[in-house]
């Protein structure tokens, strides 16, 4: 029913036009800080070495995390994600360095006698599988070219974004490896779909565990080389590679807010294939996989290594919850089951500020055209009141000019009359007089 203007109208627009785009908004920012954080407690394990649970989890478990669908799962202290795994706290890791000498991680590692057991001054070749979240990704190594140094080696692992972190424990000369669920990318998020985060972690060497011979002994593989031949294949778990101190997972969980997330969290595939450029409907894989995504939300789709194509951000210009489908513009194909996450391009808090900011300038417009609306009124009903109006002290000595003149004019009457009957009498004496 159109309603035209009026304060009914008012109100409508007031609840479609701002209310609701209001409420799809705190339920993406909801569903999103659900995501991210439940993405570091479950990765993280508890002070009894178990893995970490959801910190916010729906009241409704059917439906999504929302605004009005939340609430903390977190019911004993004791559940509370306290550190990662890391190879810092086990006894599977030995010191990288020979007898009475310090590793110097900026310069090459071929020959290095720094080192208990250092690559052959060939270089080794191979490649580590990292195995969490339910995936499995791989580096290639070259300590001839790209792993020349152990700072590159750290580095270039790192980037790789494998949901495991690499560093160097100048202390105990050792290499260690640690859960890092802030150390994901797209692709990570594209590979592992619907898979929950886990707290343990597993990495191989192609070479395969070797026997380690006395020290000085070339490295036939580059775990051995770093001093973690024991982790070759090994599961990192609670029971093996963590230390109750550890407060990595609250450390992780502060980091969460300064990185770029997606809002509202999506993590997905397509159930439909593109096949070339233009608008396109994609249906959801799952049923309510697409349930946080309103339109107007940037997704990142077909995600690769470095963001080379087809991947691709597209802006979300229509959602059928009915069908369970989103359409949008597309530049690229993409072939059945794309990976679809929401763009990460802000952090909560700044998802959070730009809501705020948004009602405010909603509001200081509201009010500003209020004013502008009423002052406006007030000076047309004043003209009004100056064409049409009544003045009273106007009216007041326009009654005391005509009583006056009334006045005046039955005076003059009552004068004539007077006159007139004299004249009257004068004559008929005349008469008589004759």
């Amino acid at each position: 029913m159109p309603l035209g203007s009026g304060q009914l109208a008012a109100y409508a627009d007031l609840y479609n036009n701002k209310l609701a785009p209001y409420a799809q908004k705190l339920d993406a920012f909801a569903n999103a800080s659900a995501a991210e954080l439940n993405r570091v407690t479950q990765a993280g394990v508890d002070l009894n070495g178990n893995a970490g649970t959801q910190l916010l989890q729906p009241v409704v478990s059917q439906q999504a995390v929302s605004a009005s669908n939340i609430k903390v799962g977190v019911t004993d202290p004791s559940q509370v994600t306290a550190g990662l795994i890391s190879t810092a706290a086990g006894t599977l890791t030995t010191a990288a360095n020979s007898a009475n000498n310090t590793v110097d991680t900026s310069v090459a590692v071929n020959g290095d006698p720094r080192l208990n057991y250092p690559p052959p001054a060939a270089g080794l070749t191979g490649a580590l599988t990292v195995a969490v979240d339910g995936i499995t990704q791989t580096y290639a190594y070259n300590t001839s070219t790209t792993d020349s140094t152990l700072d590159a080696f750290i580095g270039n692992f790192n980037k790789g974004h494998f949901g495991v972190s690499a560093s160097f424990d100048t202390v105990g000369q050792k290499m260690v490896f640690t859960r890092d669920p802030n150390n994901i990318d797209l692709v990570h998020r594209a590979l592992q779909g619907t898979n929950p985060p886990t707290p343990g972690f597993t990495i191989s060497d192609s070479t395969g565990p070797v026997t380690l011979g006395s020290p000085g002994t070339a490295s036939t593989n580059l775990l051995e080389a770093l001093g973690a031949n024991a982790i070759n294949g090994v599961a990192q778990t609670s029971g093996n590679a963590y230390g109750s101190s550890d407060n990595g997972a609250a450390n992780a969980l502060v980091k969460t807010f300064a990185q770029n997330v997606g809002v509202g969290s999506l993590q997905t595939t397509s159930a439909t294939a593109v096949g070339a450029a233009g608008v396109a409907t994609i249906a959801e894989p799952v049923p309510g996989a697409f349930s946080s995504i309103a339109v107007g939300a940037f997704l990142t789709v077909d995600a690769t290594l470095g963001g080379g194509l087809p991947q691709e951000n597209v802006v979300v210009t229509a959602v059928n919850r009915t069908t369970g489908t989103i359409t949008a513009a597309f530049t690229q194909p993409h072939a059945l089951g794309f990976s679809i996450t929401t763009a990460q391009t802000q952090t909560l808090g700044s998802a959070y500020s730009s809501l705020v900011g948004l009602m405010g300038l909603d509001v200081q417009t509201a009010t500003t055209g209020t004013n502008a609306q009423t002052a406006l009124s007030a000076n047309i009903d004043k003209v009004r009141q100056s064409i049409d109006g009544i003045n009273l002290d106007e009216e007041t000595q326009n009654l005391i000019k005509y009583q006056s003149a009334y006045q005046a004019a039955a005076k003059t009457l009552s004068t004539l009359d007077s006159m007139l009957q004299t004249i009257l009498g004068l004559g008929g004496g005349s008469s008589a007089a004759a």
